[in-house]
């Protein structure tokens, strides 16, 4: 069982190791982690929240403009105006944190709430 979770998993990282797939690659981890047992997806899930830096906005954000499809690029533009928008008005510092992971998301973009 493990291997066959964990193989692809390794296989799809090491063949797309950019930048611009890191958030994409761990969607794609978080989508094969729902067929495993339920013993096993507790455990799984405590991990991917914990290491789940790879869906921080910013992240992707980059995977967005990188898309294929014209509306997620375009979305990604729409997302960094608003966020530098805001960022002007409130002039905070972001603490670097791995963000809320939505586990049931069907697509990269949706995996954290933009709020």
């Amino acid at each position: 069982m493990w291997f066959e979770y964990n193989a692809p998993a390794w296989y799809l990282i090491k063949t797309r190791c950019s930048l611009n797939d890191g958030a994409k690659n761990f969607h794609k981890v978080i989508r094969k982690s729902r067929y495993l047992p339920k013993k096993f997806g507790r455990v799984t899930d405590a991990s991917i929240s914990r290491n789940a830096f790879l869906a921080a906005p910013e992240n992707i954000l980059t995977a967005m403009v990188f898309d294929n499809r014209d509306c997620v690029r375009r979305l990604a533009v729409d997302r960094i105006v608003n966020a530098r928008a805001r960022e002007a008005i409130s002039g905070d510092v972001r603490v670097s944190r791995g963000p809320p992971t939505n586990f049931d998301s069907v697509d990269y973009a949706n995996m954290i709430d933009w709020i």
